[in-house]
């Protein structure tokens, strides 16, 4: 809570008069952290603006450790970066891209950004002596980690499809 009462800039019992429950201090801190994520301008080049796009999200991911986390388990709270979404997309109809392609690559592509982020992360902390430990996890799953450890990029685009079928698949 201490953490959390200094984002928002007050002392942290006063966070729990400020706010009825976790979830609200959730979605504020969301709000915050999305009032503070600069927004693509209309006009900007379509690569820039992908670029941009990626780089302020990540900024802001880097800024606010969890954010990501909770954004992909509860995709819903993305409706408060709406407006880097709107920026986003408007740069690519600029580009030349359809409205509604446009809108589709722009969600697609910060959704990108927050799944490399969180595997990124836990690259990066991955601890190679309890590699044994999760080999019960699969057969495929040491190989793979192996793998990623040597080349995150490559080991990261099998993984998103992965991750990506199975939460389509608990959607149906």
């Amino acid at each position: 809570m201490s953490d959390i009462a200094g984002k928002i800039g007050v002392a942290t019992p006063a966070v729990y008069r400020l706010y009825d429950g976790r979830q609200d201090i959730v979605e504020a801190v969301i709000r915050r952290a999305a009032d503070e994520t600069p927004i693509v301008h209309a006009g900007t080049d379509w690569h820039d603006a992908i670029e941009q796009a990626d780089a302020n999200l990540r900024r802001t991911l880097d800024d606010y450790n969890g954010l990501g986390e909770v954004l992909l388990c509860n995709p819903k709270l993305t409706v408060h970066f709406a407006r880097q979404l709107q920026g986003l997309s408007r740069a690519l109809e600029d580009g030349g891209f359809s409205h509604q392609k446009s809108v589709a690559f722009a969600y697609v592509a910060i959704g990108q950004t927050i799944l490399r982020h969180i595997m990124e992360k836990a690259f990066r902390y991955m601890n190679p002596d309890r590699l044994n430990v999760m080999e019960k996890t699969g057969p495929d799953l040491i190989p793979f980690l192996e793998k990623a450890a040597e080349d995150p990029e490559g080991a990261l685009d099998g993984y998103e499809a992965v991750l990506l079928r199975y939460l389509e698949d608990r959607e149906r």
